[in-house]
């Protein structure tokens, strides 16, 4: 993970979190892998503490990272996949909750049929 020079009009934390995003992208972070810590990503940037700690949060709601207990922020599983919403979630809900019963209809029919 190297720091890249400043792009013009954007911010700095948006300018690590694309960084990092592309370590992500480019498979030199894999899922799984251990990101450096805040301190680590401030000194490697070159900026405050709490710039860095922006750039991984940012990067944390957009889904490409997660915290995990004693461990520290690792790459996700699946980088880069938002989070859903409780609608989007209870949604699929529903739907697989269709799916279940239209499954089991079948079943029934199924032996129904050969008894």
């Amino acid at each position: 993970m190297e720091s890249q020079p400043e792009r013009a009009g954007q911010a700095a934390f948006e300018r690590i979190a694309a960084q990092i995003r592309e370590d992500i992208k480019s498979g030199q972070l894999s899922p799984g892998s251990q990101l450096p810590n805040q301190r680590e990503v401030a000194s490697r940037f070159d900026v405050a503490v709490a710039t860095a700690q922006r750039a991984l949060g940012y990067l944390q709601e957009e889904g490409w990272i997660v915290a995990r207990a004693g461990v520290g922020r690792v790459v996700a599983a699946t980088p880069g996949r938002e989070p859903l919403s409780l609608e989007q979630l209870s949604e699929q809900v529903r739907g697989l909750q269709a799916e279940v019963a239209s499954l089991r209809q079948s079943v029934d029919q199924l032996q129904a049929g050969q008894a």
